[in-house]
């Protein structure tokens, strides 16, 4: 494995001066923001988006319409994009989820993902943003995919489709999710204060068992938690959120207040 380049000055998003080098993505990562940046890297505005993975392209390692990875540094390009994708808004999913650890796991599953020619013939938008919803269900604090897809560009149903596949495929071995898994990431996004969360989660510890609309429900246990509380929040604020109407998550807040 080759050795670290030289250090970037700093980081060229958030312009932080601390650095650290990660060995597993062979990059160097911001200590404030988390993004992935080396001394040679290109600027990812000059990236194809939309790009599909595809190693039948006669100009191998070569960036064109569609994406051909062939070596290491294609595979830490990809890396970086997981943590860089839309720079407008590169900041969405590392305030509501990304920690230093996650990052380095999103460009390992990535890394994994071009190994096994998961990528090939799949857009970088639904890889990555399987990745990272994979990585946050991990970590147990669960991105709903409507989140992800916001920031990747990315259909939620897309993301969540490639995201089954992907955790068969590389055998991660990551169970349905439950409702208290939404609960952290749909508290961090709105900004409703912290004594939400254990409350919310104490609720719905009983459902946790449960296969039905996880989100839905996890929305509708952070409303009521809200509301009981005297904490200022809309079904409408929370369906954008999460990806579903208002009416769904009214009626999975009627369920649990019923049962």
């Amino acid at each position: 494995m080759s050795g670290p380049s030289d250090q970037p000055d700093s980081c060229p998003a958030c312009g932080a001066a601390s650095l650290s080098y990660q060995e597993p993505i062979e990059s160097w990562l911001c200590d404030e923001c988390s993004y992935v940046v080396d001394s040679d890297s290109v600027p990812t505005d000059t990236c194809e988006p939309s790009g599909v993975v595809d190693d039948t392209s006669q100009n191998r390692g070569v960036r064109s319409s569609r994406l051909g990875v062939t070596d290491r540094r294609e595979g830490q390009n990809l890396s970086r994009i997981s943590s860089t994708h839309s720079r407008e808004r590169k900041r969405s999913l590392v305030n509501y989820c990304s920690t230093k650890d996650q990052v380095i796991r999103s460009g390992e599953l990535i890394a994994k993902a071009w190994q096994t020619n998961f990528m090939h013939g799949r857009s970088q938008e639904r890889t990555i943003g399987a990745v990272v919803y994979a990585v946050s269900r991990e970590a147990d604090w669960a991105l709903p995919p409507a989140m992800i897809a916001e920031v990747v560009e990315a259909d939620k149903g897309a993301i969540k489709q490639t995201f089954q596949k992907l955790n068969r495929d590389l055998d991660l071995d990551i169970d349905p999710p439950v409702p208290s898994e939404f609960v952290t990431a749909i508290i961090s996004k709105l900004e409703i204060p912290a004594k939400i969360e254990p409350v919310t989660k104490h609720k719905l510890r009983q459902y946790d068992a449960s296969g039905s609309n996880p989100i839905g429900i996890a929305a509708a246990g952070v409303y009521i938690t809200c509301i009981q509380t005297g904490v200022n929040i809309t079904l409408v604020d929370l369906a954008q959120v999460v990806g579903l109407t208002k009416e769904t998550i009214w009626r999975q807040k009627k369920t649990l207040l019923e049962e």
